[in-house]
């Protein structure tokens, strides 16, 4: 794990899973009901190539096995580059579950 990794992990209490393409990190609700994914970042040029859903993957499997119920994630519509993570957040088959100001929140079940 990245020096970065293992600061979210201690700093934060967030999960992380990195590889040299892309990381992606995330948190467990205290009553293990939800995850909420904060980040997927994958190189610009390792994009397309399923590394994000990958990652998604080993998150919703480690989730399943803590019995968590839901995953969400958001896209914040001011950010650089909020088009192409909408994108890609519907792309890997989130649903719309609120909108705020400057928060679009999705979910999904982790089945």
């Amino acid at each position: 794990m990245s020096l970065f990794g293992e600061y979210i992990k201690e700093r934060l209490g967030k999960q992380i899973i990195e590889n040299d393409d892309g990381f992606m990190s995330y948190i467990f609700s205290r009553d293990f009901q939800e995850c909420y994914i904060e980040d997927c970042y994958v190189r610009p040029e390792k994009r397309k190539l399923g590394i994000g859903r990958e990652m998604l993957e080993q998150v919703r499997r480690e989730a399943k096995s803590r019995g968590v119920k839901r995953l969400t994630t958001s896209v914040r519509p001011s950010s650089h580059g909020s088009t192409v993570s909408l994108k890609a957040v519907l792309a890997v088959g989130f649903e719309l579950l609120s909108a705020q100001t400057d928060a679009i929140i999705f979910v999904q079940g982790v089945g």
